[in-house]
């Protein structure tokens, strides 16, 4: 199990020679197939299920994360390089022709030496690198999303999340699920050097201002860089990793942002412990976040907690063969100070199973299931919202 710190994402990736001044090209090539199976139970109250919508299996040809990518380094002197990487995302399975285009994933240049590393640009997110890379539910190749990631996620929800009405009566459900992303742009971060097994990252990302248009409404709530308190980074995230050379490791982290010029400060925070070799890994991590309300504003007082416990174990020559399970539940929560409007509750399972079987260094096929169990309910109302999802994917990745 990979237990990759930010100091792996920014200067572990770029293994060279201190004399070496030359461009590597790498890529990884991810396709499968996914048999999805969905259930969504709309509402229900006393008298049973009032609508519900059961989907029929589909079968979909599925790429699950395939890039393309530059990275190299120069050698400055007295110790200090410069890094660089550009990493590009695509996707193999697309129909047409000229499929759906790049997207960005990674475009950053730094510094790096004795004293630590320092980089700009659009990276890693040093606060999911501390809780989320190299752990159990990170392992898995299909498409699978942490309860972590789900809880810590609930920081960046717009200040009208959870709110649904009908008639000018709040019912549960219809918003937005917001999940803590794995890279982050307009940032800065430094990450230190390890002291006898510990080390700090230090990061923020400042955003540049919103543009309103005339004729359009400027006190709306919206990611404005401009009405923020700080008037300076609109998101920072700092955090401790400790690893030991018996595999045993320990990670936690903080995030903080004024995104929402309308919205009280939002706090995100985390702890990941586990322990891994080249045979066993077992991982827990927990987390949460929150977020008050304003005086006189029409918004939620979000708080939300989360965990996961995995385990995986490799077998067979070279420990190419890896089994491997994770589990974890997510509950936000969405409370309102006017009237009609209730607490809204946000429940989430998720559970998966995989194998994994390598080919090569290189190359490696899989076979994973994985479960999520959601449901939305408002307190004092009798309806709710459930979503049950089982999804099923076979695939092959390359690395080059």
């Amino acid at each position: 199990m990979k237990k990759s710190l930010v100091v792996v994402a920014l200067a572990g990736a770029m293994a060279f020679t201190a004399a070496s001044a030359e461009t590597v090209l790498y890529g990884s090539i991810r396709l499968g197939a996914e048999v999805s199976k969905n259930h969504f139970d709309a509402e229900r109250d006393t008298a049973g299920k009032i609508d519900g919508v059961k989907a029929k299996r589909g079968l979909e040809m599925k790429d699950f994360g395939s890039r393309l990518g530059l990275k190299g380094s120069e050698d400055l002197g007295n110790g200090t390089k410069v890094i660089y990487q550009l990493e590009w995302g695509f996707n193999g399975m697309e129909a047409g022709q000229n499929g759906t285009g790049f997207q960005n994933r990674l475009a950053y240049v730094g510094l790096t030496g004795d004293w630590g590393t320092v980089a700009l640009g659009r990276q890693n997110n040093p606060f999911t690198e501390s809780l989320n890379a190299g752990t159990i539910a990170d392992e898995f190749n299909g498409d699978y999303t942490s309860a972590l990631r789900y809880a810590t996620g609930a920081v960046f929800a717009e200040p009208s999340a959870g709110v649904s009405t009908v008639n000018g009566v709040s019912t549960a459900g219809n918003f937005e699920t917001y999940v803590m992303p794995t890279r982050v742009g307009n940032s800065i971060a430094y990450v230190s050097p390890s002291f006898s097994g510990f080390s700090f990252t230090v990061a923020g990302i400042a955003q540049a201002p919103e543009e309103v248009t005339i004729g359009q409404d400027a006190a709306k709530d919206t990611f404005n860089a401009a009405g923020n308190k700080s008037k300076g980074f609109d998101i920072y995230t700092v955090g401790l990793n400790y690893e030991h050379e018996s595999g045993f490791y320990a990670k936690a982290a903080y995030l903080g942002t004024d995104l929402y010029e309308n919205a009280k400060r939002g706090n995100a925070y985390g702890l990941n412990v586990g322990f891994a070799n080249e045979q066993f890994g077992v991982n827990a991590d927990f987390g949460g976040a929150e977020r008050g309300r304003k005086a006189g504003q029409n918004q939620a007082k979000i708080s939300s907690k989360g965990w996961d416990v995995g385990a995986q174990f490799s077998f067979g020559p070279d420990y190419f063969s890896t089994v491997r399970a994770t589990v974890g539940q997510s509950t936000t929560n969405y409370k309102y100070d006017i009237e009609n409007q209730g607490k809204v509750k946000d429940k989430m399972t998720v559970w998966a199973l995989g194998f994994e079987q390598k080919l090569s260094t290189r190359t490696k096929v899989w076979a994973e299931f994985a479960k999520e169990n959601n449901k939305v309910k408002t307190t004092g109302s009798n309806a709710s919202n459930k979503n049950h999802n089982d999804v099923f994917s076979l695939g092959i990745r390359h690395d080059f």
